[in-house]
């Protein structure tokens, strides 16, 4: 008899390890603190499982301030809350710099295509100019400048992409028509 109940309090010891929180676990008697420590482990798994769960299902749906309540619960499940929640806020963070970067390059190509001639002129001649950057913001140039009678056509590639390009080629511009 008590090796059947060793037994059963084993394999039921190994299905919870094997992620089994379906198992029933009976308990013999009123006395019978091992299944009953069994049965509360099944519950509290169950419990963190589901508040894991629920706070990795709303970050993937975006909801980045969610956060789960590391202080009701204690040891090992506090540190795993605890880490998830450590992970969320990191990934929020990652996002939020992202977007930032993402609006800074935005501006920046804004910029740039201020400063390009929307309606290039030379009289006597048909001009059409577009400028698509291989990124957001780019290092080509063109521009049409009309000093003292004569139309001077520049176009300018600095070499390599993205803001520094987009920056130099803004130097540029600027001293051409200083000078």
């Amino acid at each position: 008899m008590l090796t059947d109940s060793m037994n059963e309090t084993a394999r039921a010891a190994e299905l919870i390890a094997e992620g089994n929180l379906m198992i029933k676990v009976r308990e013999r008697s009123e006395q019978d603190r091992l299944m009953k420590a069994l049965n509360r482990m099944i519950q509290k798994l169950a419990e963190i499982m589901n508040e894991t769960n629920g706070m990795v299902k709303a970050a993937g749906e975006g909801h980045l301030d969610i956060r789960g309540d590391a202080e009701s619960y204690k040891g090992g499940w506090k540190r795993l809350v605890t880490g998830v929640n450590d992970l969320i806020a990191n990934l929020s963070n990652a996002v939020a710099h992202a977007a930032s970067v993402s609006m800074e390059m935005e501006l920046a190509k804004k910029i740039q295509t201020v400063l390009l001639p929307k309606s290039p002129e030379i009289s006597g001649y048909d001009i059409v100019a577009s400028m698509e950057p291989a990124e957001a913001v780019g290092g080509d140039y063109y521009d049409v400048i009309s000093v003292a009678g004569y139309d001077w056509i520049v176009i300018g590639d600095v070499s390599g992409h993205g803001v520094t390009s987009g920056l130099v080629m803004m130097m540029v511009q600027t001293a051409i028509h200083t000078v």
